[in-house]
């Protein structure tokens, strides 16, 4: 009806598939708007579909903080509008590049037509080029598409569309970044994939088709910051931390965490972290436990309430410390099998050190954060019960936690021996009183992996950005919170994880992709005629992030490339992460006890 009639216009909807020929056409010829299976649709605030949407649960997924409003600057990733020639595969190659720019003595036309660089102002370019100094400077690594870094000449006088808040938060900090897509619909993927973490610059095209917000963690104060940036960092209330940094968190959002976990957040959590009370941010990223470098770079035990600490004297450590040396290079096969699997922060993100002296004593494991002892005790501690119920009575009169296991235990049941420490290790959690900027990023992360969220919210992830709801639980907050420090771990490929490969490569031959193609039978990917990975499950394969197969797009996108041995191990690295995430996103439905979360 016409503006101002008074009559409410009515939305009418009708599918038809098939093909077009044979389906779509006759269909279509044998009918006509009346009769026509019309669905009548109620468009609404604020995107006004038209189209069918199951809102049955609208209502529970709005509850839950839209990322934009949680993390207000974001900026979509950068575009070069010339990615042949402002990325290259490494630093070299594009160093080249750039100084045949700067070079004189070829002409524009020279230039244009060697990179094919078309109606670029390559003569501008050029002149930019001539007058940077430290022009090197400008040469950095960016996240071009998931699982594949590349180094990028990231300057304006280059890449077209650098965006200001990436140049100011992200190249060359010290900064966490989510990446999300808006729109499921546009990649069309089975399940909704639209996220990555880096701590680089991320491609606007790192999703197939495009379109990926980039939400850097933290904000640095960088010269004249207008607009949104500065009403943020001087009107939000956030202190300045290291670098004059600040979280890039909505304190409304904060504040409502706050509530209902009945936790204090910390901007700016120190290292190490004082612990207000044993416990105390368990999981934190930074968090070094309790323990203080002595004056010769050992470590010496601190333990006990903050403020009152209870230190192994200087002159004891310096007695003790021959011996845990030599016990952390001669260590039993059992202690060397559990520290493959706890050092480097792998389990949970903690933190635990070997063969640690506690006053006069030396323990096998200690986790500061969790104010947690493991011991392995060999067949020598059958003769030494009464010293070992005294020893274990002194440090858990200090507050500590001790778990004991035999060699046995670790050689049959290693899997086991982990689940139990990593349960002490949450149940430390649950007494944390205080939450910081990198916790609040793991939670995000793990909840946006959640098979369930993707396929309950599924109707809404395809149309906008991703909402995230906030849990009262606080052992399920540390429970998550755990899970997507191991995936951040994994996708930013700094795992100790990566290290333990399930794959081969190891038929010689030319190194060079191509035709990249899977062995269903044999589990192999090959890349020629004669040379493959071998090891690959199927799973893994077809495992997709963001519209793209990972494991083919990487392979294909050097087709006719030479495949370096680091290329070949970070090749397998990648197998190996995609194998953990998908073992840590049924991990994280596991710990969900219903939804929707509360």
């Amino acid at each position: 009806m016409g503006m101002g009639s008074g009559v409410r216009a009515v939305v009418r909807h009708a599918d038809l598939w098939g093909l077009r020929e044979r389906d779509k056409y006759p269909a279509l010829e044998q009918s006509d708007v009346s009769s026509t299976e019309w669905t009548e649709l109620g468009p609404c605030s604020p995107f006004y579909l038209f189209a069918p949407q199951d809102t049955e649960l609208l209502g529970e997924y709005e509850r839950g903080w839209k990322v934009t409003d949680a993390m207000p600057v974001n900026v979509l990733g950068f575009q070069t509008h010339r990615d042949h020639f402002a990325i290259a595969f490494d630093e070299a190659e594009l160093r080249a590049r750039i100084g045949e720019m700067r070079d004189p003595a070829l002409s524009n036309e020279e230039i244009s037509a060697r990179f094919g660089l078309g109606a670029w102002d390559v003569a501008t370019a050029r002149r930019r080029l001539r007058r940077t100094g430290d022009w090197e400077s400008f040469l950095t690594e960016c996240l071009y598409r998931p699982f594949d870094r590349r180094v990028c000449y990231y300057s304006n006088a280059v890449i077209d569309r650098p965006r200001r808040e990436l140049m100011d938060h992200v190249a060359g900090r010290k900064n966490l970044v989510l990446g999300l897509g808006r729109q499921g619909i546009a990649v069309n993927d089975p399940m909704w994939y639209l996220v990555v973490c880096a701590t680089l610059p991320v491609d606007a095209n790192i999703f197939r088709r495009g379109g990926v917000n980039v939400f850097p963690l933290y904000l640095y104060r960088v010269g004249q910051q207008t607009g949104k940036q500065t009403a943020l960092l001087d009107a939000e209330g956030w202190p300045a931390g290291p670098g004059r940094r600040r979280p890039n968190l909505n304190p409304a959002f904060v504040a409502e965490m706050e509530k209902k976990l009945g936790m204090a957040f910390v901007p700016h959590p120190p290292t190490p972290s004082p612990h207000a009370r044993r416990g105390s941010l368990p999981l934190s990223v930074d968090g070094e436990g309790p323990s203080r470098p002595s004056r010769d770079g050992g470590e010496v035990s601190t333990v006990g309430e903050a403020g009152a600490p209870w230190r192994t004297a200087p002159e004891l450590w310096e007695k003790l410390k021959p011996l845990a040396r030599q016990m952390r290079r001669q260590p039993t096969r059992a202690e060397n099998e559990l520290w493959r699997r706890l050092r480097n922060r792998q389990l949970l993100g903690c933190k635990f050190r070997r063969q640690h002296a506690i006053e006069r004593f030396i323990i096998d494991f200690y986790c500061g954060e969790a104010q947690l002892i493991v011991e392995v005790d060999g067949p020598t501690h059958d003769y030494t019960q009464e010293e070992d119920a005294i020893r274990q009575a002194f440090l858990e009169s200090q507050g500590l936690k001790v778990l004991r296991f035999v060699n046995q235990d670790v050689a049959a049941n290693l899997e086991g021996v982990l689940e139990t420490i990593a349960a002490h290790v949450q149940d430390a959690a649950k007494e944390c009183e205080t939450f910081g900027p990198e916790d609040v990023f793991h939670y995000i992360y793990a909840v946006l992996h959640s098979p369930t969220y993707r396929t309950r919210y599924a109707e809404f992830l395809k149309i906008d950005f991703p909402r995230v709801p906030i849990t009262s639980d606080r052992p399920l907050f540390w429970s998550l919170v755990g899970k997507g420090a191991e995936l951040v771990s994994l996708h930013l490929m700094e795992s100790p994880a990566l290290e333990n490969l399930v794959t081969e490569f190891a038929v010689p031959g030319s190194d060079v992709v191509e035709k990249v193609r899977y062995d269903d039978g044999k589990r192999r990917v090959h890349i020629n005629g004669e040379q493959y990975f071998e090891g690959i499950e199927r799973e893994v394969w077809e495992f997709h992030v963001g519209g793209y197969q990972v494991l083919e797009k990487w392979l294909k996108d050097r087709k006719g490339r030479k495949l370096t041995w680091d290329d070949q191990q970070h090749y397998q690295k990648i197998v190996v992460a995609l194998k953990e995430t998908i073992r840590l996103m049924g991990g994280i439905d596991g710990i969900i006890p219903a939804w929707p979360i509360e």
